[in-house]
């Protein structure tokens, strides 16, 4: 990993396209993604091919071009040659210690790929180049589509603890049938997220989806506790199908649809 002292770099922003531009001595990289917690001097930057780690507080930043067995997604980096998953946002050891910035999806990730053979399958041609699947056992487990988080498939996961994937913004899917409970600011930031299978999960904690505003199905069958602004951004509420067999009072409250046919995820489809 290459250390750059703030000196010699000089960074611009496009706010109109969600790009920056780090203008370095031997060249230009720009990035299309920043990651970073509240009152955090860590910034995770990324790119097709290269993540830039920025530590404001030593006014030090960190270039790492990825190798061939390496994927990039959010801010984590997945190593094929050694099985690790990395929360870029963590290699600062202060903020590791930290509970509000430890996503536990590196936790659950880890238990969905134990004791099982890990490979990667990359897609080429029309409508699919830079689309890639980590898979345990060829069973997909996390899908990345140009360094960004698109489907996950943990089936072992029997909870989601807090703060799972809250800086996230562009995960899509999320088959989680074995979950009983979602707790508190899982998937805080995502805004895309299409379709949530939960079919096993009673509970939903406060502020689980937050500013999603893409959702169209949310399988949630047996659910009976959700915790205040549940989808609380979601504008298109009368798009959204929420199964649930809370009383019709919650159901007026959130302004939603209930449907009763379950819609298989496109994980499932596939297998």
């Amino acid at each position: 990993m290459k250390k750059v002292n703030f000196d010699d770099f000089k960074e611009t922003r496009n706010l109109y396209k969600e790009t920056t531009k780090f203008h370095l001595k031997d060249g230009i990289i720009t990035t299309d993604r920043m990651f970073g917690y509240p009152n955090s001097g860590t910034i995770v930057y990324t790119n097709k091919d290269t993540f830039i780690y920025s530590d404001s507080y030593n006014e030090i930043i960190k270039i790492h071009k990825l190798k061939k067995n390496e994927i990039l997604f959010s801010h984590f980096l997945f190593d094929l040659k050694t099985n690790t998953l990395t929360d870029l946002l963590l290699l600062d050891k202060s903020e590791a210690k930290n509970p509000n910035h430890i996503d536990p999806f590196v936790k659950l990730f880890n238990k969905e790929i134990k004791g099982k053979e890990v490979s990667i399958i990359s897609y080429l041609g029309l409508g699919v180049t830079g689309k890639k699947i980590i898979a345990a056992n060829d069973t997909p487990i996390v899908e990345v589509k140009d360094n960004k988080l698109k489907r996950i498939n943990f089936e072992k996961a029997k909870s989601i603890p807090t703060n799972f994937l809250y800086l996230d913004e562009d995960l899509e899917e999320a088959n989680l049938p074995n979950v009983l409970k979602i707790s508190d600011y899982s998937f805080y930031g995502n805004y895309h997220m299409k379709m949530l299978n939960a079919p096993r999960a009673r509970k939903i904690g406060r502020k689980v989806l937050w500013r999603n505003t893409d959702m169209k199905m949310a399988y949630i069958p047996l659910v009976n506790d959700i915790g205040p602004e549940f989808l609380r951004l979601n504008t298109n509420k009368e798009a959204v199908d929420v199964i649930s067999n809370l009383d019709d009072d919650w159901i007026k409250m959130q302004n939603k649809n209930v449907s009763q046919s379950k819609i298989p995820t496109d994980f499932e489809k596939t297998r």
